[in-house]
């Protein structure tokens, strides 16, 4: 499904002191187009604001300003459809673990220590990601199920979500991993696909959005588009 918005705003301020006089005017548009389907929603929005000021006295114009200003945003949202997955591996399992013990009053250093050691289990696991071939697709599978448990684990985490979310989403861009995660997206092997976008999903920080809508993102409306008709089908 797609549609279309448009927004005009036009905002207005007259000020009068004496033989002193300001004018302020500004207009806003906002223009978007919006294409979901399933757990997919991806939305782009241009932006375009003008703004204009002038300062008028009994002896004429002594200030003016004129400023314009456009910006295009876009967003990519998947939405988790599966609960977590339960790792499998002992050092994975022992990184969620480590994280359901953080509480709101957990020392910040001992945070800071299980961000390190999930940070070291992620950069770990998107090696292994990367060393299986395209004839692996059930240990790979296997691998991306434990990443999402030490995400889904690392948002929801008292006090901390927020930083440690952040953090391991920038070892994962950092390591490579979102590119790891795009191909991952289309690969025509329908559980490997879903597996990828989930935690794609997951990793889609600000920094992180721009980087997937640039570099992956006909990959994942590929597999969305896939995945509703295959629905459809049924």
């Amino acid at each position: 499904m797609e549609s279309w918005v448009l927004q005009l705003s036009v905002e207005e301020r007259h000020i009068a002191t004496g033989d002193v006089t300001h004018d302020e005017s500004r207009s806003a548009a906002v223009a978007g187009a919006k294409i979901s389907t399933g757990g997919f929603q991806c939305r782009k929005v241009s932006m375009a604001d003008d703004q204009q000021s002038q300062t008028v006295t009994s002896v004429g114009v002594v200030n003016k300003e004129q400023r314009s200003t456009a910006a295009t945003r876009s967003r990519i949202t998947i939405s988790k459809q599966q609960g977590v997955t339960t790792p499998t591996s002992p050092a994975v399992a022992q990184a969620v673990e480590e994280l359901e013990c953080l509480e709101r009053s957990t020392d910040p250093l001992e945070a800071a220590r299980v961000l390190n050691r999930c940070s070291q289990q992620v950069s770990q696991m998107l090696r292994g990601v990367k060393a299986f071939s395209a004839s692996q697709p059930q240990q790979k599978a296997s691998v991306i199920d434990q990443m999402d448990a030490v995400m889904t684990r690392a948002w929801t985490v008292p006090s901390y979500g927020q930083e440690l979310g952040n953090s391991l989403c920038n070892v994962i861009r950092d390591s490579g991993g979102l590119d790891v995660l795009i191909s991952s997206v289309n690969t025509g092997v329908k559980e490997m696909d879903l597996k990828s976008a989930r935690v794609l999903g997951q990793c889609l920080t600000t920094e992180n959005r721009r980087y997937v809508v640039e570099r992956g993102l006909d990959s994942v409306v590929q597999t969305a588009c896939r995945t509703c008709s295959e629905k459809s089908d049924n």
